[in-house]
């Protein structure tokens, strides 16, 4: 999302391969462990490979990053949209034409044909989300004290409002949906661990060894400044690839009509990272990549 709203590349890199060590908050478990994943962000897709291999240290071989990859080679599928999910923003135009444009370029110029799929499970990425954010370890609101016992969340929506507030209305907002999701290994709780599990099956599945799959990284341009407060489920078409636990990279083509940045994400099988990375590559070589900003004035 950083990436998106930057209008720069950026890569989540598949689960467990880049040490967590030092990050803050401090996972509690390995489930949790897996969700976060630190990754590059720069201006041009070249600069995401050495970066990678920097920070993945030993991984790198893991992720065979060196392999030459050739996209001919590989199998792409793309979906335009998330099917129809509840409380979230449906896809501008500009962007389902981004896709478009990119899947015409690779049936011209690659001699590629890209498969449209439909996974309605996408629908459902918000609950997912949620339903797995329950680990069994301190709460959100808990980290928010510095683990100095809880704060009080409706105390700190009054202080926020009065400006008196240590924190930020995302931050209580989210450790306000954390409380509201299910209990760790309650019925609802693994209800939606199963979700997720068979989500990422059919993936897997679709993938295969040999596959990369397209798909928006938010549903609108980006935000203008708090922004965000009033559409606080957009953040979905990242989010789900995070549980889910594969790579991603979002690819910056260009800015809107409205001068915004707009792009997609490649998404690749686990610890496929380099289909993604070359796919990146071929998009910034084919679209331009990172464009600066208008600035008026």
């Amino acid at each position: 999302m950083p990436s998106f709203f930057n209008g720069i590349f950026g890569h989540k890199p598949s689960k467990n391969v880049v040490s967590n060590k030092g990050q803050y908050p401090i996972p509690n478990n390995a489930e949790q462990n897996s969700f976060l994943g630190i990754g590059p962000m720069c201006r041009r897709a070249e600069d995401l490979l050495p970066l990678l291999k920097i920070i993945t240290a030993k991984n790198a071989e893991v992720l065979k990053l060196d392999d030459p990859v050739d996209i001919k080679q590989l199998k792409f599928y793309y979906q335009e949209h998330d099917t129809g999910g509840k409380c979230v923003s449906a896809v501008n135009p500009e962007i389902k034409q981004l896709l478009r444009k990119l899947v015409y370029h690779l049936e011209k110029n690659a001699k590629i044909k890209p498969q449209k799929v439909e996974m309605k499970s996408f629908a459902r990425s918000n609950a997912i989300w949620i339903g797995n954010m329950t680990n069994g370890g301190p709460r959100f609101q808990e980290q928010l004290s510095n683990l100095q016992g809880n704060i009080s969340i409706w105390f700190e929506f009054l202080k926020w409002f009065l400006r008196l507030s240590d924190h930020t209305f995302i931050g209580l907002c989210t450790a306000l949906v954390e409380k509201m999701g299910p209990e760790y290994n309650s019925e609802k709780h693994l209800f939606w661990v199963q979700q997720r599990d068979e989500f990422r099956r059919d993936l897997i599945d679709l993938l295969g060894d040999d596959g990369v799959f397209l798909y928006p990284t938010h549903p609108t341009p980006a935000p203008y400044h708090n922004e965000p407060l009033f559409k606080p489920f957009n953040f979905s078409y990242t989010s789900i690839i995070n549980v889910l636990g594969f790579p991603a990279t979002h690819c910056p083509m260009g800015l809107s009509s409205d001068g915004l940045p707009i792009g997609i994400q490649v998404i690749s099988n686990h610890q496929n990272d380099r289909y993604c990375l070359a796919v990146a590559r071929y998009i910034e070589k084919a679209f331009g990549g990172w464009v600066p900003p208008d600035i008026e004035g």
